[in-house]
């Protein structure tokens, strides 16, 4: 991915604080100092600028990164259950668990009500990474 026309796109969408805030995150992801990012890490990253609304601004990043017209990063979901152990949790499962109320934990045959407070998102560097 050409680092200009990320900020050319992130310019026509947004203001000079979301460009900073971009092109701070794309030096950072390109340093590939990190297999998995958390978004703490992209608040983290973003610091040094003082913003006014980080967490706002990182999320607009973020989208953007995350589009199929970038591929920078890829957003994945995972559930740590009980005994601390990470699963791969499917969208479409995260989905029919808000509708239902739980989610349906195949490997363990169990449906867990409480399943809003231990899924959590992570980012990989994906095929548009710089």
């Amino acid at each position: 991915m050409d680092k200009q026309r990320v900020i050319d796109i992130m310019q026509s969408l947004g203001t000079a604080e979301d460009v900073a805030c971009c092109v701070l995150l794309l030096d950072f992801i390109q340093k590939k100092t990190k297999k998995i990012y958390y978004y703490a890490d992209f608040v983290g990253a973003v610091a040094e600028l003082n913003l006014n609304d980080p967490i706002q601004l990182v999320q607009r990043c973020l989208n953007l990164f995350k589009s199929k017209r970038l591929a920078i990063l890829r957003q994945e979901y995972r559930y740590l259950d009980d005994d601390g152990v990470v699963y791969g949790v499917e969208v479409e499962d995260l989905q029919a668990a808000h509708l239902d109320g739980r989610l349906f934990l195949e490997w363990r045959n169990y449906s867990d009500p409480d399943f809003a407070s231990k899924v959590y998102i992570v980012f990989f560097a994906g095929d548009g990474a710089l």
